[in-house]
């Protein structure tokens, strides 16, 4: 491409070459046709790579030219800009570049942060502060971001000390929908006001592998406090209590997504008073306390059921198969949903089979007749099972088989040939990334699955 051979040749001084200014690469650059160039500038290049362009640009002439054209309008927003290097920052002042994405993280450039944000902070669209060890750091970088980004819709911060009091100051932004807080310290240095500042726009909150937010029950309900608005809740905090729950049940009453990871320190009783209060559409846990009949009849008996979508339970259970029979029947809306991460009690394990596969068959599978989206645990991909899928699951779009890093499903691939044949609406199939390179990763593999669903999307993803 032309992109890339501009770039490739940066070093030798592409321009100095050029007969004429006005035929110069950057020239033909520029002529290209706005679609494509667009396309290249906002999607396929880095804010680094449009640094090299202009370095490239030996001529005066063609670095004017070639500025005015990343400088439209529709060049200003540069989804893949992470600008980190304090050389890109000097660059992107000193040019007044304006991007659509910015990461900091050097405590030493505070003072080139806060020069790039009166140039581009308008068009920014998503701000990333990372590892900033001192809450005063990112207080300073929050406060900044408060004063020039005013049509900022995410918030990252990774790795740093975040102290909920100057979370205020974000708060006040009306354009604000996205607040992600990961691996991070949650503080209170200073006395929050009797009356909290209150954002009635974010409306999803990421708290992933928080590991002090245990220390800080007492500012909890304060944090939720300034977002009632909340739709997407996601936690991944393992010291979460009780208690906590109760806080931001009770903060954030229109909650429709949510999303439980490694919360081992919540009990069941935690999980009911969640779907008994929210009508959810979307509820998923992964490594958290085990559960038992008494969560599905709570979502059966409340609101929740008539709006639940999506069910992606992925723990330690004691479902009885009485229980999930009743909860399939009672979810109308059901369309996603996990089996197979101990899904049946054990005593009826042992007694009904010696495989869970036949319960599957026999109680479940006959239930999944609306199911689009299935996910199925090791202990489940197998023929017999798969043909079942294949024969009940008429409308399923997406099976999810990342679980089986065995590979089980493939020992004979009957099972898996009769779901592909059978599944007619199946577009997506997903495998472990080990299971895609070892059975997959040869044309006639993928040739022999086109054969059966030709536009099916084969995807994979790493092993847990």
């Amino acid at each position: 491409m032309l992109a890339e051979y501009i770039l490739c040749n940066e070093e030798i001084g592409v321009y100095s070459h050029a007969t004429t200014p006005e035929r110069s690469i950057t020239t033909m650059f520029n002529e290209l046709p706005t679609c494509i160039l667009s396309d290249l500038l906002s999607s396929w290049l880095h804010i680094r790579d449009i640094a090299r362009l202009d370095s490239a640009s030996c001529s005066c002439y063609a670095r004017k030219e070639f500025l005015q054209v990343c400088q439209q309008k529709e060049f200003s927003f540069l989804h893949t800009s992470k600008v980190r290097h304090h050389l890109l920052m000097q660059w992107l002042i000193v040019r007044r570049f304006r991007v659509k994405t910015i990461g900091f993280n050097d405590v030493t450039n505070l003072s080139l942060f806060a020069k790039v944000l009166p140039i581009t902070g308008m068009q920014l669209r998503s701000v990333v502060i990372s590892r900033l060890r001192d809450s005063a750091y990112v207080a300073a970088a929050i406060s900044i971001i408060a004063q020039y980004c005013l049509n900022i819709e995410k918030q990252r911060f990774y790795a740093c000390i975040v102290d909920i009091s100057f979370l205020e100051l974000l708060a006040t932004k009306p354009t604000l929908r996205t607040i992600t807080i990961d691996a991070c310290n949650i503080v209170k240095s200073y006395s929050l006001p009797t009356e909290v500042s209150v954002n009635r726009c974010v409306q999803n909150i990421y708290l992933r592998s928080v590991p002090r937010i245990g220390e800080a029950h007492q500012h909890f309900e304060n944090l939720f406090q300034m977002f009632p608005a909340l739709l997407v809740l996601h936690l991944n905090c393992p010291n979460l209590s009780n208690h906590d729950m109760v806080q931001i049940v009770a903060c954030c009453p229109h909650i429709n997504t949510y999303t439980l990871q490694n919360c081992h320190s919540l009990t069941e009783s935690s999980f009911q008073m969640a779907t008994t209060r929210w009508a959810l559409k979307k509820f998923a846990v992964r490594g958290c306390a085990a559960c038992t009949d008494a969560l599905l009849q709570s979502i059966a008996k409340s609101g929740c059921f008539a709006t639940l979508e999506s069910f992606l339970f992925r723990s330690t259970n004691t479902f009885s198969i009485h229980g999930l029979e009743m909860f399939l029947r009672c979810c109308p809306r059901l369309t996603a949903v996990t089996f197979g991460f101990y899904p049946f009690n054990r005593s009826e394990f042992m007694s009904r089979t010696n495989h869970t596969g036949k319960i599957f068959i026999e109680f479940i599978a006959p239930r999944l007749g609306n199911i689009l989206v299935l996910v199925l645990e090791q202990s489940l991909c197998y023929d017999d099972v798969l043909e079942a899928v294949g024969n009940y699951c008429k409308r399923l779009e997406v099976l999810d088989l990342a679980d089986d890093t065995k590979g089980f499903f493939s020992n004979t691939g009957r099972g898996l040939i009769h779901a592909l044949i059978h599944c007619a609406h199946l577009r997506t199939l997903v495998v472990s990334k080990d299971i895609k390179m070892d059975l997959f990763n040869s044309h006639l593999m993928l040739r022999a699955l086109q054969c059966f669903r030709p536009h099916l999307q084969l995807t994979c993803i790493e092993s847990c």
